[in-house]
């Protein structure tokens, strides 16, 4: 049996005629590692994703400022609140302690730009263009969180160094007592958790927004988890009796594990004689917020994969 090309076209035994093109279907596939350059092609392409990366770069070391100024400041008091003549040595780990205090404060606009990635395509229907790209929604979820991860990494980082090196110049002329021993790491400890923590919380507030699907929505329900919650709760612990659970609910939060594990057991001491049943050390807040993490984006990433765009 014989067979006739259209001009134009090309005929596969298999597949038929793919008109206008040498390729057959079975030569295009979509990659993860393609559709991650794709989701950083758009959100690279919006003002709004540089707004946002800027304002988290830029908290961090202004949050810094102003710890290491009041740590200063405080070296000068005594107990009463007057002047001392020859203010009192600072230790190291108050100078990094005010490097990673502004993190958790900064990564609300990282869970913002998140959450915009994909409810804006919600919003503006051109998700349909993103799955007619990739019918796989598994894989853009994916794509979406890698390609924010990487964005959020750099740009902690970033704040982070930045961080460093205002405490070092505002601290100049001050006596610094050094690290002990036992507290070597704690400058690797304090940067890696900033940055790992920060990037969980993106892959969190991604999670959210699949949840949600409108930006409003996912806005309101990632804040109340990061501030509004912990702040009632932190209210409800001080009535003591039987409240007195809400203060270790409160230590499992996203916002206290982050503050937690970048705080690097600094103040292990002051934490261990507080009345909270529970309180994990670094390692174990990071842990605690990728189970958050992974919880969140597993459902977001289901909903999405189940329910109609439209």
């Amino acid at each position: 049996m014989s067979s006739t090309n259209t001009p134009g076209s090309t005929q596969s035994p298999r597949h038929g005629y793919v008109s206008g093109s040498r390729l057959s279907p079975r030569r295009i596939h979509v990659s993860l590692a393609g559709s991650t350059r794709a989701e950083l092609v758009k959100l690279l392409s919006l003002k709004s994703s540089y707004i946002l990366l800027i304002i988290n770069t830029a908290l961090i070391p202004l949050g810094t400022l102003l710890v290491a100024w009041s740590i200063q400041l405080t070296s000068t008091l005594d107990d009463k609140g007057n002047t001392l003549d020859v203010a009192r040595p600072i230790q190291m780990t108050s100078l990094w302690t005010s490097v990673g205090a502004f993190v958790s404060t900064a990564v609300l606009a990282i869970g913002i730009l998140s959450i915009m990635s994909l409810t804006s395509e919600f919003g503006n229907m051109s998700i349909q263009s993103s799955l007619t790209a990739n019918p796989r929604r598994g894989m853009l979820m994916a794509a979406k969180g890698l390609a924010l991860s990487a964005l959020t990494g750099v740009s902690t980082l970033v704040g982070v160094l930045l961080a460093w090196g205002v405490a070092h110049l505002f601290f100049v002329g001050s006596t610094l007592e050094p690290l002990s021993s036992g507290q070597r790491f704690t400058p690797l400890i304090v940067i890696g958790a900033a940055v790992v923590s920060s990037v969980l919380v993106s892959v969190l507030a991604l999670g959210i927004a699949g949840i949600c699907r409108s930006t409003v929505g996912a806005v309101f329900a990632f804040i109340a988890l990061m501030m509004i919650v912990p702040q009632i709760l932190s209210v409800l612990s001080l009535l003591g009796g039987g409240f007195d659970w809400i203060g270790s609910a409160t230590e499992l939060l996203p916002n206290s594990l982050m503050d937690g594990a970048i705080g690097a057991d600094i103040n292990s001491s002051m934490s261990s004689a507080s009345s909270s049943a529970f309180d994990p050390n670094w390692w174990q807040s990071l842990l605690l917020l990728l189970v958050w993490s992974a919880v969140s984006y597993v459902v977001g990433t289901l909903l999405v994969k189940h329910r109609d765009i439209a």
